[in-house]
């Protein structure tokens, strides 16, 4: 998995906590609730990666991987509920109860995952304007360059024929 997937898994997970919260009738859920969710929503994508395992050792640790990787799930769904909170976009109303909040409805309909990718584009909209404008800059000095060298044969060429008039004057 790239580092693109795992930028764009993490925010997918974002944007679903809040559209969970925001699909339920009273916009909140318990916590239970939404981690059950959350964590159903990773456990989609973790696959054993060897389907057609031929010994033992290979099918242990393929099993041991997946219950590794769902520990750092259920870590990563904690992170996720922290920092949503910090952003002020939920907040705890009662002992498990979780509300999003107005700022967590507008975040909500920006997306996460749509917001990096604009981003992402905007950066490579950006990149290829630099690399046009480099190479147009490129041109224009060597065009200019020959231009001046131009100017200065021109200018050579000019001298030699004032000084060369200036002598059949005086004969």
């Amino acid at each position: 998995m790239s580092k693109q997937n795992l930028i764009e898994d993490n925010l997918e997970l974002l944007d679903n906590c809040l559209n969970y919260l925001i699909e339920s009738e009273t916009l909140s859920l318990y916590f239970d609730d939404l981690r059950i969710k959350l964590i159903n929503d990773t456990n989609k994508k973790i696959e054993l990666s060897n389907s057609d395992n031929k010994t033992v050792d290979e099918l242990f640790v393929d099993i041991f991987s997946k219950q590794t990787q769902q520990t750092k799930n259920l870590v990563k769904i904690s992170e996720i509920l922290l920092y949503l909170e910090s952003e002020n976009l939920i907040r705890l109303i009662e002992k498990n109860h979780i509300r999003i909040t107005y700022q967590g409805i507008i975040q909500s309909s920006k997306g996460y995952v749509k917001t990096y990718k604009s981003e992402e584009v905007t950066s490579q909209r950006v990149y290829n304007v630099e690399q046009i404008q480099k190479f147009h800059l490129r041109w224009m000095t060597i065009l200019t360059s020959i231009i001046a060298v131009g100017t200065l044969v021109a200018a050579v060429y000019y001298f030699f024929e004032l000084f060369s008039f200036q002598i059949c004057v005086h004969r």
